[in-house]
C-alpha cells in the first residue's frame, strides 16, 4: 500500500520531553491556599435591554367624515356610452 501525497504530513512531528510534561502535571495537582482573606469581587452582568418608549408626540389623523348616501345608489353612477375602438 502506498501513502498518497495528500495524506503525508507536511512537517515532522516534534515531541516534548517527558520530564517537562511531568513537572507541569505536578503543578496542576498541587493544592494552593488563597493568600487573601476576602473573596474576589463578583462580576456584575449588564442590565437587560429595555423596550423603546413610544414617542410622546402622537400624530392624530382627522376622523373620516361620513358622507350621506342617496337612497337611489344608481343615480350616483353615470352611464357611459359604448365607444368602439
Amino acid at each position: 500500500m502506498e501513502i498518497l501525497d495528500e495524506f503525508r504530513p507536511l512537517m515532522p512531528l516534534r515531541t516534548v520531553r517527558s520530564s517537562l510534561s511531568q513537572a507541569s502535571k505536578e503543578d496542576q495537582q498541587e493544592c494552593h491556599t488563597p493568600t487573601t482573606s476576602s473573596p474576589p469581587p463578583t462580576l456584575l452582568c449588564p442590565p437587560p435591554p429595555k423596550k423603546p418608549r413610544l414617542s410622546s408626540t402622537q400624530t392624530h389623523f382627522p376622523s373620516q367624515p361620513f358622507f350621506q348616501v342617496p337612497h337611489d345608489l344608481a343615480s350616483v353612477f353615470l352611464l357611459r356610452s359604448n365607444i368602439n375602438v
